[in-house]
């Protein structure tokens, strides 16, 4: 994980691309349709490679787009349902002998669930987005980010620090920092009032404060940590989280 940390330059190349279509278009001043298009910010790089880039390598861009998209789905999908089945079944089952062919249609089933949960949560995503079109593509997909980071951070710091904890109470503390970040970030209310409830959108809105999205990674991993320590001390099952990891 502290190597992974090195393809964050594949983050800073991608977010260059916009710095690079700014200098484009200061140069190159757009008018007419194609400036009319650029009401929405998320509109200048699809224009741009429809409008600007050859025929041809605009649509080799477009397909590395769908192969990049593409491939980092259906590792995902095998991820979870791999993961799923772990937590469901346990390794040895997984791996027992004579069990491939079970544990293959199960995995499909996981990854066909699956599909239909990230579905979903697109399909929302997407209702967060129409509701509100002046927010960016890119600070959305930074935001979602925040619901998971901070409680994998957690955990992982549960796994090395030398405590006790209870696997319960990292799961609470991961349900009490996801709630907490929906509490402070946009979508909560955007859905709210997209189903009707309004009035409740509305007083998410009075009664929250305001909380940069930076705080959300340490408070959300100590957070989990601390309902995960607290759950060892007060609990017993503390102690087969401890022999996992020292095994």
């Amino acid at each position: 994980m502290c190597w992974s940390s090195v393809s964050i330059i594949v983050t800073v190349l991608m977010l260059a691309v916009g710095a690079g279509l700014f200098a484009w278009y200061r140069v190159y001043e757009p008018s007419g349709l194609i400036a009319a298009s650029f009401e929405k910010s998320n509109n200048v790089f699809p224009t741009w490679i429809t409008m600007e880039v050859p025929p041809g390598l605009s649509g080799l861009i477009l397909a590395g787009a769908f192969a990049a998209a593409i491939s980092s789905l259906d590792s995902i999908l095998a991820a979870l349902s791999q993961a799923s089945l772990s937590v469901f079944y346990g390794r040895d089952k997984l791996e027992a002998a004579g069990k491939g062919r079970e544990m293959v249609r199960l995995s499909r089933i996981v990854v066909c669930v699956w599909g239909v949960i990230l579905t979903a949560a697109g399909l929302g995503l997407w209702v967060v987005y129409k509701k509100n079109p002046d927010s960016d593509l890119i600070g959305l997909a930074f935001g979602m980010v925040a619901y998971t980071y901070g409680p994998l951070l957690g955990v992982l710091a549960a796994a090395i620090l030398p405590l006790r904890v209870s696997t319960k109470g990292l799961i609470l503390g991961t349900i009490i920092s996801v709630l907490l970040v929906s509490w402070f970030r946009p979508e909560l209310p955007l859905l709210l009032d997209s189903i009707g409830l309004a009035a409740w959108a509305q007083q998410v809105i009075v009664l929250r404060p305001e909380l940069t999205s930076e705080w959300f990674f340490p408070l959300n991993a100590s957070m989990t940590l601390l309902c995960g320590w607290l759950g060892g001390l007060l609990g017993s099952s503390g102690e087969s989280f401890s022999v996992d990891k020292q095994r």
